[in-house]
């Protein structure tokens, strides 16, 4: 089940068991699976993936010491109720895929100050017309490289004291599922378009540039939006793939 969602790339200055490590770590954080799930042994997903059984163990034995998966009775699962460490609270979305590419990220923050209902009105995003919102914008980079751009809401009537904390480093979304317990749904949309001025300037681009735009839209049970994300991705430095059920 895992191996169809990893990716590698041999040519890339990165050891096979790093990229394995990251790969598997990313997709465990975003993709939901059956309680009673196991990863495959070490040898059945070398030989699915095509990469020596050594790399995967060191990859399995990194993400044992991250507490992601254990090995009990010969399986290897992924831990229940992973809780996030200090670390961790960085966007991770963004921040492996710049690893996966071989740079190493920075977080650049610029922005962090509330908006009031009626600056949100003007904005439409979606929250509660009562609602008061956490703006953080930042900039990810790779080895000094300018990467992406992040504008991110919160809302401080469903996620209360967001304001309080240090948003400088930090990964939202365990802090939520952990501290304001409930069932969210998350929606995302991706195209590819041309970056405005404001932003081509946090990414040191000339106007009108292709990237890579994600609106991430979080819902709490009740269908109240409770986060919004608007990211723009500097496309060169990615390649992509698009799986399709049928």
């Amino acid at each position: 089940m895992i191996e169809k969602w990893i990716q590698l790339d041999k040519r890339r200055n990165q050891s096979i068991s790093k990229q394995l490590e990251l790969s598997i770590y990313s997709i465990i954080m975003t993709k939901s699976f059956p309680e009673d799930y196991h990863l495959p042994q070490p040898n059945e997903l070398a030989g699915s993936i095509q990469v020596s059984e050594s790399d995967v163990l060191d990859a399995y034995k990194s993400l044992i010491n991250l507490n992601i998966i254990e090995h009990i009775n010969s399986n290897y699962s992924i831990k229940k109720n992973i809780l996030p460490t200090t670390q961790n609270y960085v966007l991770q979305a963004i921040v492996q895929s710049i690893r996966s590419i071989g740079l190493e990220p920075e977080i650049v923050h610029i922005d962090q100050h509330i908006q009031t209902s009626k600056v949100l009105n003007k904005l439409n995003l979606g929250f509660d017309d009562d609602d008061h919102v956490l703006s953080v914008k930042r900039v990810y980079t790779g080895n000094g490289h300018p990467i992406a751009f992040l504008d991110e809401y919160l809302s401080l009537k469903y996620l209360p004291g967001m304001d309080k904390l240090d948003l400088k480093e930090f990964f939202f979304y365990p802090y939520i599922f952990e501290t304001y317990k409930d069932t969210y749904k998350i929606y995302r949309e991706f195209t590819i378009d041309s970056v405005s001025k404001e932003i081509a300037q946090h990414l040191n681009q000339g106007e009108g540039f292709p990237g890579i735009h994600t609106i991430s839209k979080t819902f709490n049970s009740n269908g109240h939006l409770v986060e919004y994300s608007d990211i723009w991705t500097v496309a060169d430095y990615f390649k992509f793939k698009i799986d399709v059920d049928l």
